[in-house]
Protein backbone atom coordinates (compact mmCIF):
# COMPACT_ATOMS: atom_id res chain seq x y z
CA UNK A 1 0.00 0.00 0.00
CA UNK A 2 1.52 3.35 -1.19
CA UNK A 3 1.60 6.21 2.12
CA UNK A 4 0.75 9.33 1.39
CA UNK A 5 2.61 11.89 3.17
CA UNK A 6 1.62 15.51 3.62
CA UNK A 7 3.81 18.12 1.60
CA UNK A 8 3.29 21.36 1.86
CA UNK A 9 5.12 22.21 -1.37
CA UNK A 10 2.69 20.42 -2.95
CA UNK A 11 -0.47 21.68 -1.37
CA UNK A 12 0.51 25.63 -2.40
CA UNK A 13 1.57 24.35 -5.65
CA UNK A 14 -2.14 22.53 -5.74
CA UNK A 15 -3.88 26.05 -4.66
CA UNK A 16 -1.75 27.84 -7.00
CA UNK A 17 -2.96 25.74 -10.07
CA UNK A 18 -7.15 25.94 -8.68
CA UNK A 19 -6.24 29.75 -9.10
CA UNK A 20 -4.76 29.48 -12.39
CA UNK A 21 -7.84 27.35 -13.36
CA UNK A 22 -10.69 29.60 -12.15
CA UNK A 23 -8.51 32.30 -14.00
CA UNK A 24 -8.82 30.37 -17.43
CA UNK A 25 -11.81 29.56 -17.04
CA UNK A 26 -13.05 33.20 -16.49
CA UNK A 27 -14.36 32.17 -12.81
CA UNK A 28 -14.73 36.01 -10.76
CA UNK A 29 -13.36 36.34 -7.16
CA UNK A 30 -16.19 37.15 -4.98
CA UNK A 31 -15.90 39.29 -2.59
CA UNK A 32 -17.88 41.15 0.44
CA UNK A 33 -18.32 45.26 -0.69
CA UNK A 34 -20.16 47.91 1.00
CA UNK A 35 -20.01 51.61 -0.20
CA UNK A 36 -19.35 54.40 2.44
CA UNK A 37 -18.69 57.89 3.42
CA UNK A 38 -14.53 57.38 5.57
CA UNK A 39 -14.81 59.57 8.34
CA UNK A 40 -11.68 61.95 10.14
CA UNK A 41 -9.77 60.45 13.10
CA UNK A 42 -11.34 62.95 15.44
CA UNK A 43 -14.61 61.56 14.89
CA UNK A 44 -13.50 58.10 15.95
CA UNK A 45 -11.90 59.55 19.12
CA UNK A 46 -14.78 60.68 19.85
CA UNK A 47 -16.33 57.39 19.12
CA UNK A 48 -14.01 55.87 21.74
CA UNK A 49 -14.39 57.94 24.23
CA UNK A 50 -18.58 56.87 24.41
CA UNK A 51 -17.17 52.95 24.03
CA UNK A 52 -15.27 53.54 27.18
CA UNK A 53 -18.35 55.01 29.11
CA UNK A 54 -20.32 52.68 28.18
CA UNK A 55 -18.23 49.95 28.88
CA UNK A 56 -17.70 51.28 32.70
CA UNK A 57 -22.00 51.01 32.65
CA UNK A 58 -21.48 47.29 31.99
CA UNK A 59 -23.67 46.89 29.23
CA UNK A 60 -23.75 43.43 27.47
CA UNK A 61 -22.31 44.73 23.49
CA UNK A 62 -20.27 43.99 21.15
CA UNK A 63 -18.03 46.91 20.43
CA UNK A 64 -16.82 47.94 16.60
CA UNK A 65 -13.49 48.97 16.29
CA UNK A 66 -12.85 52.62 15.99
CA UNK A 67 -10.05 52.47 13.48
CA UNK A 68 -12.19 50.84 11.44
CA UNK A 69 -15.82 53.50 11.60
CA UNK A 70 -17.63 54.38 8.57
CA UNK A 71 -20.77 56.02 7.45
CA UNK A 72 -22.50 53.56 5.26
CA UNK A 73 -24.42 54.36 2.29
CA UNK A 74 -25.14 50.73 0.98
CA UNK A 75 -23.94 47.29 1.82
CA UNK A 76 -23.74 44.98 -1.37
CA UNK A 77 -23.18 41.58 0.01
CA UNK A 78 -20.34 39.65 -2.14
CA UNK A 79 -20.04 40.87 -5.90
CA UNK A 80 -17.70 39.93 -8.24
CA UNK A 81 -14.30 41.68 -8.49
CA UNK A 82 -15.08 42.74 -12.19
CA UNK A 83 -18.01 44.67 -11.30
CA UNK A 84 -15.66 47.62 -9.11
CA UNK A 85 -15.70 49.43 -12.26
CA UNK A 86 -19.31 49.58 -12.61
CA UNK A 87 -19.38 50.38 -9.45
CA UNK A 88 -17.05 53.14 -9.63
CA UNK A 89 -19.05 54.80 -12.38
CA UNK A 90 -22.36 54.69 -10.13
CA UNK A 91 -20.29 56.02 -7.15
CA UNK A 92 -19.59 58.78 -9.49
CA UNK A 93 -22.74 59.58 -11.06
CA UNK A 94 -24.01 59.83 -7.33
CA UNK A 95 -21.42 61.92 -5.81
CA UNK A 96 -18.94 63.41 -8.60
CA UNK A 97 -20.82 66.75 -8.92
CA UNK A 98 -21.68 66.99 -5.47
CA UNK A 99 -19.71 69.44 -3.35
CA UNK A 100 -18.21 68.35 -0.11
CA UNK A 101 -20.53 67.75 3.15
CA UNK A 102 -20.41 69.79 6.23
CA UNK A 103 -21.68 66.48 8.66
CA UNK A 104 -21.58 66.33 12.42
CA UNK A 105 -21.31 62.93 14.51
CA UNK A 106 -24.08 64.17 17.28
CA UNK A 107 -26.69 62.14 19.59
CA UNK A 108 -26.63 58.85 20.51
CA UNK A 109 -29.66 56.13 19.71
CA UNK A 110 -30.52 53.04 18.69
CA UNK A 111 -32.14 50.60 16.59
CA UNK A 112 -34.94 49.41 16.26
CA UNK A 113 -36.27 50.78 19.99
CA UNK A 114 -34.33 50.48 23.48
CA UNK A 115 -36.62 47.79 24.57
CA UNK A 116 -35.74 46.02 21.86
CA UNK A 117 -31.81 47.07 21.08
CA UNK A 118 -29.87 45.60 18.63
CA UNK A 119 -27.65 48.38 17.37
CA UNK A 120 -26.20 51.17 19.07
CA UNK A 121 -25.38 54.25 17.15
CA UNK A 122 -24.03 57.66 17.01
CA UNK A 123 -26.31 59.89 15.00
CA UNK A 124 -25.37 62.57 12.10
CA UNK A 125 -26.33 65.84 10.94
CA UNK A 126 -25.89 68.83 8.99
CA UNK A 127 -25.72 68.19 5.31
CA UNK A 128 -28.22 65.68 5.81
CA UNK A 129 -30.30 66.62 2.70
CA UNK A 130 -27.36 66.50 0.20
CA UNK A 131 -26.64 63.10 1.84
CA UNK A 132 -29.73 62.19 1.34
CA UNK A 133 -29.51 63.40 -2.46
CA UNK A 134 -26.62 61.36 -2.58
CA UNK A 135 -27.78 57.86 -1.09
CA UNK A 136 -31.05 58.32 -3.90
CA UNK A 137 -28.66 58.94 -7.04
CA UNK A 138 -26.51 56.22 -5.47
CA UNK A 139 -29.40 53.55 -5.44
CA UNK A 140 -30.77 54.68 -8.89
CA UNK A 141 -27.24 54.03 -10.40
CA UNK A 142 -26.63 50.59 -8.75
CA UNK A 143 -30.38 49.00 -9.60
CA UNK A 144 -29.31 48.29 -13.44
CA UNK A 145 -25.84 46.19 -11.90
CA UNK A 146 -28.66 44.48 -10.42
CA UNK A 147 -28.11 45.86 -6.77
CA UNK A 148 -31.60 46.20 -5.28
CA UNK A 149 -32.66 49.39 -3.56
CA UNK A 150 -33.42 49.53 0.15
CA UNK A 151 -37.29 49.50 0.90
CA UNK A 152 -35.76 51.05 4.48
CA UNK A 153 -35.81 54.46 4.68
CA UNK A 154 -32.20 55.62 4.62
CA UNK A 155 -31.10 56.98 8.01
CA UNK A 156 -27.18 58.22 8.68
CA UNK A 157 -25.24 56.56 11.53
CA UNK A 158 -22.10 55.44 12.72
CA UNK A 159 -22.31 52.20 14.25
CA UNK A 160 -20.91 51.85 17.78
CA UNK A 161 -21.87 48.29 18.69
CA UNK A 162 -24.09 45.09 18.68
CA UNK A 163 -26.13 43.90 21.41
CA UNK A 164 -25.26 40.53 22.68
CA UNK A 165 -28.51 40.29 23.61
CA UNK A 166 -31.63 41.73 25.68
CA UNK A 167 -30.72 44.62 26.72
CA UNK A 168 -31.75 46.56 29.89
CA UNK A 169 -33.96 49.25 28.33
CA UNK A 170 -33.92 51.61 31.92
CA UNK A 171 -29.92 51.07 32.13
CA UNK A 172 -29.18 51.43 28.12
CA UNK A 173 -31.83 54.60 28.24
CA UNK A 174 -30.08 56.29 31.12
CA UNK A 175 -26.37 56.16 29.65
CA UNK A 176 -27.54 57.07 26.20
CA UNK A 177 -29.00 60.37 28.00
CA UNK A 178 -25.90 60.77 30.25
CA UNK A 179 -22.94 59.86 27.87
CA UNK A 180 -24.87 61.28 24.70
CA UNK A 181 -24.86 64.58 25.84
CA UNK A 182 -21.25 65.71 23.83
CA UNK A 183 -20.62 68.45 21.39
CA UNK A 184 -20.85 67.66 18.11
CA UNK A 185 -17.53 66.71 16.44
CA UNK A 186 -18.28 68.60 12.76
CA UNK A 187 -15.71 67.03 9.98
CA UNK A 188 -16.00 67.36 6.33
CA UNK A 189 -16.73 64.59 4.04
CA UNK A 190 -14.60 64.55 0.84
CA UNK A 191 -15.26 61.37 -0.84
CA UNK A 192 -17.75 58.22 -1.27
CA UNK A 193 -15.66 54.95 -1.31
CA UNK A 194 -16.24 51.27 -2.32
CA UNK A 195 -14.74 48.76 0.03
CA UNK A 196 -14.05 45.38 0.18
CA UNK A 197 -14.47 43.69 3.87
CA UNK A 198 -12.30 40.70 5.21
CA UNK A 199 -13.58 38.77 8.21
CA UNK A 200 -11.19 37.85 10.31
CA UNK A 201 -10.79 36.22 13.79
CA UNK A 202 -9.85 39.46 15.54
CA UNK A 203 -12.74 41.62 13.49
CA UNK A 204 -13.36 42.74 9.90
CA UNK A 205 -10.47 44.23 7.77
CA UNK A 206 -11.59 46.82 5.50
CA UNK A 207 -9.51 47.57 2.16
CA UNK A 208 -10.55 50.45 -0.40
CA UNK A 209 -10.94 49.75 -3.75
CA UNK A 210 -12.37 52.43 -5.38
CA UNK A 211 -13.41 56.21 -4.48
CA UNK A 212 -14.63 59.26 -6.00
CA UNK A 213 -14.01 62.60 -4.40
CA UNK A 214 -16.91 65.67 -3.90
CA UNK A 215 -16.41 68.06 -6.96
CA UNK A 216 -15.08 71.61 -5.49
CA UNK A 217 -17.98 74.19 -4.85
Amino acid sequence: MNEHKYNPDNTFGALAGAQVNLWRTGVQERIRAFIAIPIPGEVKAQALDIQTQFRKAGLRLRWVKPHGMHLTLKFLGDIDRAQVAAIETALQTAAGTSPPLKLAAQGIGVFPAPKKARVLWIGVAGDTSALHAIHGRLENALEPLGFKPEKRRFSAHLTLARAKGRLDPIQLVGGMETIGRFEPVWFEAREVALFRSDLKPDGAVYTKLAAVSFSNP
